[in-house]
């Protein structure tokens, strides 16, 4: 074989295993790409799978919740239902109770046959057209009914008064009195309201209820400083707020005290907590608050708040320019303010004589509003004051109004 031919074959040769290398470098690049494909595709159908559990294992818990929350509201439905009925029957027991009492009161006044025969007409008379003889909840206009037999004289009095709608909630006022002898016991006399401000102790409470006069107590809504206000004022028959509010530096604040920047929402919230604390409550006054109820806008949102909880606001009169009047007129609601303070001085001839001044500020106006405190020489001229007050009957604040 010549050179020229062993070049030629060798050159052959090259070619062949150069084409056979990159035969088996493009295949061993392709398993690897399957490889790494097939890699890719287990790899993401497991994370789809995954995250497809998940998404069943979220929409049982949700179902779950769903169905819970169907079964709490079912309970609470049950137990609103429950609770309803419950006060049914509680106020038809009450009402049968009242009834047998009137009944009773009405056995033991030891009356003659005619007269027992008279009320007894009376009464059922009342119970065929469903009139209860202690409570309703009609609003029906005044009725008197008077029976005058001879020997004795028998009044039966059925009041019952008409009352006014406040924001859509409000409660019928009625009373009922039975009395044996003369006509009417309400006296002619001018009315006097005592307010003692600032009641928030035991002691202060039994020095009140001491006095043998009608006093309205004022109490401190509760603090950590005086907790048991809600439990003194169950003591008295009648008793009003204390609120306090902001006044021109005054450094010993209250807990809770409002400034004349608090919002209506912050205002209402305050006045439907110390309403849970006491829900008897009808009334409330200022303790300080010379610079809120000096201003128009911080009185404007008080009495706002004070109508949504048909409550009165009752002006203690701390400052001279007080607004309250105007913030009353702006939402029709009645205008009330204290005539005179009893011991701006803590000394007894002072008080007495500031006391003397109510009197004659009610005999003048047929009532007057005098505000004191718990003060020790306070409270001994009240207990004192018997032949000075004999001109005026000395009233709860509800009944002067």
């Amino acid at each position: 074989m010549s050179l020229r031919t062993k070049r030629k074959t060798t050159k052959r040769r090259v070619k062949h295993s150069a084409k056979t290398r990159s035969f088996w470098s493009y295949f061993i690049i392709l398993l690897i790409a399957l490889g790494v494909g097939a890699v890719t595709y287990f790899l993401l159908n497991y994370l789809y799978s995954k995250s497809d559990n998940n998404i069943q294992i979220i929409n049982k818990i949700e179902k779950y919740l769903d169905s819970q929350k169907q079964e709490i509201k079912r309970d609470s439905a049950k137990k609103e239902s429950a609770l309803k009925s419950e006060s049914k029957l509680q106020e038809k027991t009450k009402t049968k109770e009242s009834n047998l009492e009137q009944k009773r009161s009405i056995k033991d006044l030891n009356l003659t046959e005619n007269e027992n025969r008279a009320i007894k007409n009376i009464i059922k008379s009342m119970e065929k057209n469903d009139v209860n003889l202690s409570t309703q909840k009609e609003l029906i206009k005044p009725k008197e009914r008077k029976i005058s037999e001879s020997g004795n004289k028998i009044h039966i009095e059925i009041v019952e008064r008409n009352a006014t709608k406040k924001d859509k909630k409000n409660d019928v006022d009625k009373n009922q009195k039975f009395t044996l002898g003369s006509k009417g016991s309400s006296s002619s006399k001018p009315k006097l309201v005592i307010i003692i401000d600032d009641i928030a102790h035991k002691h202060q409470v039994d020095a009140v209820k001491a006095i043998n006069l009608k006093l309205t107590p004022s109490i401190f809504p509760p603090t950590k400083h005086h907790p048991d206000t809600p439990k003194l004022a169950k003591r008295f028959k009648f008793y009003m707020i204390h609120l306090p509010m902001q006044a021109h530096g005054f450094k010993k604040e209250e807990i809770n005290t409002l400034h004349t920047n608090d919002s209506y929402d912050k205002i209402l919230k305050r006045l439907r907590d110390i309403k849970r604390d006491f829900p008897e409550l009808m009334y409330i006054n200022n303790h300080t608050g010379s610079k809120f109820t000096s201003d128009l806008d911080a009185m404007n949102r008080m009495m706002r708040a004070v109508k949504n909880e048909n409550l009165i606001f009752i002006d203690s009169k701390t400052i001279s320019n007080s607004k309250v009047e105007e913030a009353a007129r702006n939402h029709s609601m009645p205008y009330i303010v204290r005539d005179v303070f009893l011991d701006h001085q803590d000394d007894k001839n002072t008080i007495r004589k500031q006391l003397k001044y109510a009197i004659e500020l009610a005999k003048k106006n047929s009532k007057a509003i005098a505000i004191g405190h718990p003060y020790k020489n306070t409270l001994e001229v009240l207990r004192q004051s018997g032949d000075i007050l004999k001109d005026v009957e000395v009233v709860y604040l509800k009944d002067a109004l």
